[in-house]
C-alpha cells in the first residue's frame, strides 16, 4: 500500500501516463471499429428504406447515401470510442496498482485487472451484470496473461535482475525533489561568492605576512 500510496501521489507516476496512453489508444480503437460497423448497417438501411424512392438526379442518390453512411460512421463511433476509452483506462490503471501492490509484474496483474474492470464495467446492471462482466474480463485477459507469464519465464535470471534494478533507479530519480532551473542558478551563484570571499581572505592573509 505505501508503493501504491507513492505511485498515486507522484507527478511522474506511470498509473496516470499509462491512463491517458490507454484512454486515448482504446478511444480512438473504438471509434474507428464501431464506426465502421455503424456505417456498414447505415448504408444497407439506407439502400432497403428508399428502394422505391425517384431521385431526380443521380448525384442526389449518392449524396444522401453518403450522408446516411458519415451519419452513421459518427454516431457508432462515438457509441463505441467512450466505452472502449473507458475500458482500457479501467483495465491499464488497474494492472499498474496490481504490478505495484505485488511489486511483480506476470500474467495474475492481468486476470485481477480483467476481472476488477469487467465487474466495474457491468456494475450499473446489478449482481448478474457484474458477474458476467467478472467472467467475460477475465476470459479476455486469459490470452495476455498466458503470454506474459510465458515471456517472463523464457527471460534468463541475470536480465530480469537487471530490469528490476533499472527499474528501481528510474522510480528512485521520479521521488526525487525537482530543482527548478533558478535554483540551480542560485546555487551556482552562491558557490562562486564564496570562493571569490576565500580567494580575498587568502590574499589579505598574504598581504599581512608580507
Amino acid at each position: 500500500m505505501e508503493r501504491i500510496t507513492q505511485s498515486i501521489s507522484s507527478g511522474e507516476s506511470d498509473i496516470y501516463r499509462n491512463l491517458c496512453l490507454a484512454t486515448g489508444v482504446g478511444s480512438i480503437m473504438g471509434f474507428c471499429v464501431g464506426g465502421r460497423l455503424g456505417a456498414r448497417v447505415a448504408g444497407k438501411d439506407h439502400i432497403l428504406a428508399n428502394q422505391l424512392t425517384t431521385y431526380k438526379y443521380k448525384m442526389q442518390a449518392h449524396r444522401e447515401y453518403h450522408s446516411a453512411v458519415i451519419d452513421g460512421f459518427i454516431r457508432n463511433g462515438c457509441r463505441w470510442g467512450w466505452r472502449a476509452g473507458v475500458f482500457a483506462g479501467l483495465y491499464s490503471a488497474t494492472t499498474t496498482l496490481m504490478g505495484e501492490y505485488r511489486n511483480k509484474y506476470d500474467g495474475l496483474n492481468y486476470l485481477v485487472a480483467g476481472a476488477t474492470t469487467g465487474a466495474v464495467y457491468k456494475v450499473i446492471h446489478g449482481f448478474r451484470g457484474v458477474i458476467v462482466g467478472t467472467i467475460v474480463g477475465t476470459l479476455c485477459s486469459l490470452p495476455v496473461a498466458v503470454i506474459s507469464h510465458a515471456v517472463i519465464w523464457m527471460i534468463p535470471e541475470d536480465v530480469k535482475q537487471k530490469l528490476d534494478q533499472l527499474d528501481r533507479e528510474e522510480k528512485e530519480r521520479r521521488n526525487q525533489p525537482i530543482i527548478e532551473p533558478w535554483q540551480r542558478n542560485l546555487g551556482l551563484t552562491e558557490q562562486m561568492i564564496s570562493q571569490m570571499e576565500n580567494d580575498l581572505d587568502v590574499n589579505e592573509s598574504k598581504s599581512e605576512r608580507s
